[in-house]
């Protein structure tokens, strides 16, 4: 995607657009509504925060114009501003505020508003075949899907990094003791040049011990805040029992610490979706098992 040297937008636009302007970046629609590539293929990469111009000059499609839809990372589809100038040419404006995959078309005459398609997405009811023909009806209504993939920004103390400058190293989370050691045991993998530690799950376990089968997805295990032992005597140490948010917290601080004193960030799986045979989520909703 090649860096901008656009009008200003019309007011109201949050980004100042001008040459100097850092994080705005510019591309035109061809005309079968696809982007154009300047350079090279493939999806358009841009760092979260940034403001993309589209650029549709007239006369360039084969049907009517009628707007640009954005369908954000969490499926909420919405019509991009945009303005015009004094030869019809649009630009419409996307302001890259959430990390992920945006799709971009064009809309034409007779087709649907973002409210539209967010309703015929969701609603179960209407005959069959009745929303299939809506369904197609759409379809031939809107361009084809481009892709511009928003990266999140980065910072190691402050100091931007990209994204191809993380050198990562995976730990396994219960073989690394309580957060009280995590220091000297990561003290290696800094030595090494790793600056990122992607951990394995760190919520509550079920009774089977693995950290893919949570009995609490929702609270951090306490096996994580023991009082471990002094240097060199044997022991496992004894856990601390902390309500949810003190353990949030007590994580939040040993994760500021490793990027503060080692220059490491941090990255975990998320487990949402594995329950263990004791969870109460299953005791609550027996149906689900």
């Amino acid at each position: 995607m090649a860096p901008s040297k656009p009008e200003p937008p019309a007011s109201g636009c949050s980004t100042p657009c001008t040459p100097e302007t850092p994080g705005v970046f510019f591309t035109e629609f061809l005309e079968d509504g696809t982007f154009k590539h300047f350079g090279g293929f493939g999806n358009f990469r841009v760092p979260k925060g940034s403001l993309v111009l589209l650029k549709l000059f007239e006369g360039t499609q084969d049907k009517p114009s009628l707007g640009c839809i954005s369908t954000d990372p969490l499926g909420n589809p919405q019509q991009l501003e945009s303005s015009s100038d004094s030869l019809g040419n649009r630009t419409f404006f996307l302001h890259a505020d959430r990390p992920g995959p945006y799709n971009i078309r064009l809309s034409y005459h007779g087709a649907p508003s973002s409210g539209e398609l967010s309703t015929a997405a969701s609603s179960p009811c209407g005959d069959k075949q009745q929303q299939q023909q809506q369904q197609q009806q759409q379809q031939q209504d809107l361009g084809p899907v481009n892709v511009i993939i928003v990266d999140p920004v980065l910072t190691i103390n402050g100091k931007p990094i990209p994204a191809e400058g993380l050198s990562v190293q995976t730990a396994l989370s219960r073989c690394l003791g309580g957060v009280k050691r995590w220091w000297r045991m990561f003290q290696h993998v800094k030595d090494m040049g790793y600056n990122m530690v992607h951990f394995t799950p760190l919520q509550t376990v079920g009774e089977s011990g693995s950290c893919y089968s949570l009995a609490n997805q929702l609270k951090i295990d306490s096996f994580f805040f023991r009082d471990e032992p002094e240097e060199g005597l044997e022991g496992e140490g004894s856990s601390k029992t902390l309500n949810p948010r003190e353990g949030l917290q007590t994580l939040a601080a040993a994760v500021n610490m490793l990027e503060k004193e080692l220059g490491i960030l941090s990255a975990t799986d998320l487990v949402l979706n594995h329950t263990a045979s004791n969870s109460e989520w299953l005791r609550e909703h027996p149906e689900a098992g």
